[in-house]
């Protein structure tokens, strides 16, 4: 379920990696597509809860996105959670205040911290974030059908636990330890589902 906090909390984390505390939007967005990736893969659900959607870029989580781009469809609840927090500026995310870690468990910290070192490797390869996730399945699967900047195409959460190559791969798990998520991740949508029906 999507937690909207968690997803500002989240971009406020990755803007305050960086010098003077601002991050580029794309470089957010890619790093808590990642976050989300390894929590999922290895503890089988995701922090934010967002949706994700295949774009020409990569995947793009479109809660974070709309939060970035301060868009119409937030409630106002929304906007004055982030607004606390983050200044957008054009293509620019910067931090507003010291991130609250309350918000985050340990293994959501372990995420973002992952995602945040493959960016700093990434970075120092000269490699964009948004080419590095376009090596992964549930991306590529649309690859051949995005064809302009407005192609938009939904990727099933359980499309991240497809295998992929190791060497590629910045979240290396176990098949018992993928296997054992994955049903994790199925178990609480199936509970998810029951409390909404």
């Amino acid at each position: 379920m999507l937690d909207y906090k968690k997803v500002v909390m989240a971009l406020n984390f990755f803007a305050r990696q960086e010098i003077g505390k601002t991050v580029e939007e794309i470089d957010a967005l890619k790093e808590i597509y990642l976050a989300d990736r390894y929590h999922l893969r290895k503890y089988g659900r995701s922090i934010t809860g967002d949706q994700y959607f295949a774009m020409r870029l990569g995947p793009v989580p479109s809660k974070a996105k709309n939060f970035c781009n301060n868009a119409e469809y937030l409630t106002d609840e929304e906007r004055s959670f982030s607004n606390r927090f983050l200044k957008i500026d054009g293509s620019k995310i910067h931090s507003k205040a010291a991130q609250d870690r309350e918000y985050f468990s340990v293994s959501e910290k372990e995420a973002l911290n992952a995602a945040h070192t493959v960016a700093m490797e990434k970075r120092k390869k000269n490699m964009r974030l948004s080419d590095y996730t376009h090596l992964f399945p549930e991306w590529r699967q649309f690859q051949s059908m995005i064809h302009d900047d407005n192609a938009c195409y939904e990727i099933p959460l359980e499309d991240f636990f497809k295998p992929m190559d190791p060497k590629e791969d910045y979240c290396q798990t176990s098949e018992k330890l993928l296997s054992a998520s994955l049903e994790e991740y199925r178990y609480s949508r199936a509970f998810e589902n029951m409390l909404r029906a």
